[in-house]
């Protein structure tokens, strides 16, 4: 299953997938419907000097025949462990100091005597956890002729030697076993595999961080080792934290495990568009289609291109084949509906356009883009309550503000109203000529002052 941002495409934005559902023909089809709060690869990308105490030592480390496995550890301790402290201190208040001559203070006095009492019980609880997972690194590390090191309280990192990959899966699952017995909480691991395609040891230790990210989308009990999937949500993070160059080497070395992987073809695709690399975002989405024609999102992602390229025609063609595979897509049905209006096929336009109003009745873009229709077929009453829709759901859009003070000016209704719609508009859009034409008009129809007019104008020039 696929989760699409939603994207205001008369903005000509590429729409793309987030990560919070997995491509449902993934080896992560159960996968839960989670968005990451926090990404422990961010680290990566933002800070240059990140565990460089740890990567020294691994560079310096070396293992029988150069192979190792890098394990990111998380220990994730129930959230009831938390919650204990707070109950203690409700539970306290109610219960203790009752025969105090000066109860509010004496209560107050026992209750944190009491909660400083439980939080010493469970700091001296976690030091206990934390000492155990540490003395059993520390043998792990010896015992396979290893490194590990701290990364956070609850996340740990070892690198150990390995002579026969095809034990490292249950080599690892021993030792999450071994954790979950000492620290009492589940854990999570990503793995990666050294050597692995053209990856130093340095990145190793980085596939196993993404590793793990990809893992928390599995819940809090799983170990994923490092792939292509965990390539394209690495990929995901930094293209929706704008870092969209960053992205695109992710999805391409995805693609170098994983060569017909259509969300990576399709994701490196949005990349290049974005970029303005649009021949190349073309390449990889007609690659989409060569594994999959039905492929919808390549498919309606290349008809955007040919639209930017100012291929009308091209891209009317791709719209009207994405929406014949599923017309339950509000970004299709909005697209495949611009598109008829603009070649003044109105009736096409409308029929799409209704479909993407029933889709995302939250959007005021497919009203607004009636309402121009109907302007133009002089069906003005219908033009209006299109407008005034659109205006409902997002009050400060200018095309339905300036559509319908042209409506009111055409049929001579509420020319104080239209003028008010035609000034804002003018002033989210001040370089829009049809919106200042159809302000003329309107000031031109209520014989306003010339001076007053031209101050306005003069502003805004």
């Amino acid at each position: 299953m696929i989760k699409k941002n939603r994207i205001e495409f008369l903005n000509k934005k590429f729409s793309s997938k987030e990560i919070g559902f997995l491509k449902s023909d993934s080896e992560t089809e159960k996968t839960i419907d989670i968005i990451l709060k926090e990404y422990l690869s961010d680290n990566i990308f933002s800070d240059s000097m990140w565990m460089e105490s740890f990567l020294q030592m691994l560079d310096q480390t070396n293992f029988h025949d150069g192979k190792f496995l890098c394990a990111v550890i998380r220990q994730n301790f129930p959230a009831k462990d938390k919650a204990n402290a707070s109950a203690i201190v409700k539970e306290t208040s109610k219960n203790t100091c009752k025969d105090n001559n000066d109860k509010e203070y004496r209560q107050k006095g026992c209750t944190e005597k009491k909660y400083k009492t439980e939080k010493q019980k469970k700091n001296n609880k976690d030091k206990s956890v934390i000492h155990s997972t540490e003395i059993l690194l520390s043998k792990l590390a010896k015992d396979n002729h290893g490194i590990w090191d701290r990364i956070t309280d609850n996340i740990f990192v070892f690198a150990i030697e390995y002579s026969d990959k095809n034990n490292n899966k249950r080599t690892v699952q021993d030792i999450k076993d071994q954790l979950q017995r000492t620290c009492k909480a589940s854990v999570a691991i990503g793995i990666a595999e050294f050597p692995f395609l053209d990856f130093t040891k340095k990145d190793t230790f980085y596939n196993a961080v993404k590793a793990l990210d990809h893992s928390a989308f599995l819940g809090d009990d799983n170990m994923v080792f490092f792939d292509a999937v965990s390539l394209n949500i690495s990929g995901d993070r930094l293209y929706h934290i704008g870092r969209t160059k960053d992205a695109a080497e992710e999805y391409k070395k995805g693609l170098e495990i994983e060569k017909d992987n259509i969300n990576l073809l399709n994701s490196l695709g949005v990349c290049f568009g974005i970029m303005k690399k649009l021949e190349m975002a073309n390449e990889e989405f007609q690659k989409a289609m060569n594994i999959d024609d039905k492929e919808i999102m390549a498919v309606y992602n290349t008809g955007l291109v040919y639209e930017i390229m100012h291929d009308t025609e091209k891209a009317l063609e791709y719209f009207i084949k994405a929406s014949s595979i599923n017309d339950e897509i509000f970004e299709v049905e909005l697209g495949t509906g611009r598109l008829f209006y603009r070649t003044k096929k109105f009736a096409e336009a409308l029929f799409h356009l209704e479909k993407a109003v029933k889709l995302n009745p939250m959007s005021s873009i497919p009203l607004r883009i009636m309402g121009d229709i109907f302007l133009e077929k002089a069906q003005y009453t219908k033009a209006v309550t299109a407008y005034k829709k659109a205006i409902k759901i997002k009050p400060d859009d200018p095309f339905a503000l300036s559509g319908l003070g042209a409506a009111f000016e055409i049929q001579d209704k509420n020319l104080d109203i239209a003028l008010s719609f035609a000034r804002k508009s003018v002033a989210m859009e001040p370089e829009n000529n049809l919106f200042r034409e159809r302000l003329d008009k309107i000031y031109r129809k209520k014989e306003a002052d010339n001076i007053v007019h031209l101050k306005f104008e003069k502003s805004y020039t």
